[in-house]
């Protein structure tokens, strides 16, 4: 295989898709399942029902002083499965064809939970054995699923919020992983980072001594973080994630992992993205104790229904986090896309020996944090000339699914109050499903009081909505909103009544491009 220049999920939304799922079979025999799907193909090609493959932990952990060795030899335990090496394959040159990158899953069972601690990110290619990690045209995850029922899609791109919190108890000193006592975090160095990092985010950073405990953290995350990124020490104990956090005087608070978790499972708005990086060091990253404990926590995160969680395999250095984060923040205000952010920002710490540390797990198939540029200004978006067209009726506006979630909210939010409002007795996930719901209260009540409720509805949004200027509000009036199937709203102004017309007799589709919301 070569090097391929293909044009990434960033760059067209689009990507080739291989998911694989390892399932405990015997000690040491694992059974494998391959997925694949292409673009705007809504049917998966199964390319291995169950095949098994043997992964050696002990043969593993003889490299672990070489992470190049290690993925050439998890490289052959995985790939020396012929089904698993010809499903890759396929996949691979489908991608290049179309010039798309291959979006690689793993996903791990349950019942195998021992293999999360295996160095995945060091995979070395079946054919010449380079870094496949590092390719333009692999991007990379840790797949794993939720018993959250609520819906995961990807929220359009806005001003993003980040907590970043920062612990460093002041008897840290006295606490011990393995053989080794914690060193108190650098503080200045960390802050310095994160305001470099989120230069062109909106943040608040908690790092005064007594301000990083797990009260405050909380306190603060209920009011709607998109990314929440934690630095502090952590150790497994019990087989179980502890984060050493710290109480109102300044010292130790030991957090069990578990509690983060429930607390995050609890929160109407998580955040989208965590980020549990260990307390830094000026070292090479060797010790990997502290990192494993921290990386054991992320798919409990997921587990409580956050989207995204990168972790860290080790203590990596301070200078290559402070490479690494940057370009991964950098790239996801551009897109959103968090494995392609990964990807990015891994390669820029290749010539590092900690270069492999950092890990993604992810819950979202696709990939999309949110949608849009987060760095967008709107400048170049003339919504003068716009409402003025929308005031003088000539202009039709064709509201695509989301577009309009902003004004009056999401159809999810409004089915579940009302699912719950009423007694929507149906199943879980069929409660954020408006057209169900409302069939419901049509049935169960008459068929105007959904459409009444709706209208209520929208009333209160308008009312709510006192940023909007006089013209856009003019320009709204005059415009009537029709539901359409296939669209979240249709709105016509009063001279286009031909097409209304053609509209409602055949399905109307249409293309456009994201914009920034009206000027206040």
């Amino acid at each position: 295989m070569t090097m391929g220049n293909a044009a990434g999920p960033t760059a067209n939304g689009q990507a080739c898709e291989l998911e694989l799922t390892l399932r405990w079979l015997q000690p040491g025999l694992y059974t494998a399942a391959l997925r694949f799907t292409r673009p705007q193909d809504d049917a998966d090609v199964r390319m291995i029902d169950t095949s098994p493959v043997k992964i050696d932990l002990q043969v593993l952990a003889q490299y672990k002083g070489d992470a190049v060795q290690y993925g050439q030899a998890l490289s052959s335990m995985l790939f020396g499965n012929a089904e698993i090496r010809n499903g890759y394959d396929s996949a691979h040159n489908i991608a290049q064809e179309r010039q798309l990158v291959l979006r690689l899953r793993l996903f791990i069972s349950n019942n195998a939970p021992e293999l999360h601690n295996i160095w995945w990110e060091t995979l070395a290619d079946p054919v010449d054995q380079s870094l496949l990690l590092m390719r333009d045209d692999v991007v990379f995850s840790r797949y794993l699923g939720s018993n959250d029922w609520r819906p995961l899609t990807p929220v359009r791109a806005h001003r993003l919020k980040v907590l970043v919190v920062i612990c460093n108890p002041q008897d840290i000193g006295d606490y011990q992983h393995g053989n080794q006592s914690f060193t108190p975090a650098d503080v200045p160095n960390e802050s310095k980072l994160a305001a470099t990092t989120f230069a062109d985010f909106d943040y608040d950073l908690l790092a005064e001594r007594g301000q990083a405990t797990f009260s405050n953290i909380i306190t603060k995350l209920r009011h709607g973080y998109d990314i929440f990124y934690l630095i502090c020490h952590g150790a497994l104990i019990d087989e179980k994630p502890r984060l050493y956090l710290e109480n109102d005087a300044g010292d130790t608070d030991v957090v069990r992992g578990s509690e983060l978790a429930v607390r995050l499972r609890e929160m109407q708005h998580r955040p989208r993205l965590v980020v549990l990086a260990s307390c830094q060091s000026a070292g090479d990253g060797s010790d990997l104790q502290e990192g494993r404990a921290l990386t054991a926590l992320g798919p409990r995160l997921l587990e409580a229904g956050v989207p995204a969680v990168i972790g860290m395999q080790g203590n990596i250095s301070m200078a290559s986090v402070a490479i690494f984060m940057p370009h991964l923040f950098q790239q996801l205000r551009l897109h959103g896309q968090i494995d392609s952010a990964m990807a990015v920002a891994r390669g820029q710490i290749r010539q590092r020996a900690d270069w492999w540390m950092p890990v993604l797990f992810m819950r979202l198939k696709g990939g999309a944090l949110w949608y849009g540029n987060s760095a967008s200004n709107g400048g170049s978006f003339h919504w003068d000339a716009l409402l003025t067209d929308i005031s003088g009726d000539h202009t039709v506006l064709v509201l695509g699914p989301g577009l309009a979630e902003g004004i009056i909210g999401s159809s999810r939010d409004i089915a579940a109050r009302w699912a719950d409002h009423y007694g929507f007795p149906m199943a879980p996930q069929q409660r954020d499903d408006l057209p169900q719901v409302a069939q419901y209260l049509a049935y169960s009540r008459n068929r105007n009081f959904p459409l009444e409720q709706l209208r209520k509805h929208l009333k209160k949004k308008s009312a709510a909505n006192t940023a909007m200027n006089y013209r856009w509000t003019c320009a709204t009036q005059k415009a009537r909103i029709i539901r359409w199937p296939n669209w979240s709203a249709w709105s016509a102004s009063r001279c286009a009544k031909p097409m209304r017309h053609r509209v409602r007799r055949k399905t109307f589709t249409a293309s456009w491009r994201a914009c920034p919301l009206p000027p206040t």
